[in-house]
């Protein structure tokens, strides 16, 4: 039996309906699979274990070699300069330069927080207000400059 790996419940649905290439590049979309895709990829485990049709599993090979091999080369997650500092850290780079109380006068002076910083972690409840203006710039009904001062304004209040 083949079968997904774990439910699609939360698996966004169809990654043919990202149309936004200045977030999801044509590269990127070729490492990801939503929901539909994963149903493909399973489609396409049982079609290579049937070994029907050949010449179709051959060229279903040699896009899923393509496209790891575009994830392990690329400039979008390899960072030469970041391994490149990476390979040159020593054994001091894993000491600090100074002690406690000198660190905490540098980062109350140059972050200038709060006696007792708190930050939040996962989404904002949502009232139906804020989703009902989301909904309006999905349409394309308002810009984005009106949906994101709505939403300040939603966060300000």
């Amino acid at each position: 039996m083949i079968a997904p790996s774990c439910s699609l419940l939360h698996v966004p649905c169809d990654l043919d309906n990202e149309h936004k290439e200045e977030v999801l590049t044509v590269e990127i979309k070729n490492w990801m699979a939503f929901a539909k895709q994963k149903l493909q990829e399973v489609y396409s485990l049982k079609q290579l274990c049937q070994n029907t049709q050949e010449e179709q599993n051959i060229i279903l090979l040699k896009e899923n070699k393509t496209a790891i091999e575009s994830r392990s080369t690329s400039s979008l997650i390899h960072k030469q300069h970041i391994k490149e500092r990476v390979r040159n850290l020593t054994e001091l780079d894993s000491r600090r330069t100074s002690n406690f109380t000198k660190r905490q006068q540098v980062q109350t002076k140059v972050l200038n927080l709060p006696l007792m910083p708190t930050t939040t972690i996962g989404s904002f409840p949502q009232t139906d207000e804020v989703r009902a203006n989301r909904a309006k710039y999905k349409k394309g009904d308002i810009t984005l400059d009106q949906y994101e001062d709505f939403v300040k304004n939603e966060m300000a209040k």
